[in-house]
């Protein structure tokens, strides 16, 4: 029997520590997006979505997004380095920390 799921490791996948998903600090829209960034980062594909991309398939608002990252970064669990292109700020660079 076919399933469209059948193939769904070849489509990325990451791990995420129990410890990530127990966390009382973080909010589930925070697990929910490192476990995003998780899925991206096991795929071996080295560039995370847009955040236009990130906030539609997420169905979370702006402000949401940016509490999770908040409460991500805050607690370790994500560090975001700003790029320069030219002498100007361009993309961030999201590295999960383990």
């Amino acid at each position: 029997m076919y399933s469209k799921n059948s193939d769904i490791l070849k489509k990325g996948y990451g791990k995420v520590a129990k410890a990530v998903m127990t966390d009382s600090n973080l909010s589930v829209k925070a697990k929910g997006l490192l476990a995003y960034f998780y899925a991206f980062a096991g795929s071996g594909k080295g560039v995370f979505p847009a955040k236009k991309t990130i906030l539609a398939q997420l169905k979370i608002s702006n402000t949401a997004y940016y509490n999770a990252l908040h409460q991500l970064t805050e607690h370790n669990y994500l560090a975001i380095q700003q790029s320069k292109d030219g002498g100007k700020f361009s993309k961030n660079e999201y590295t999960i920390v383990n």
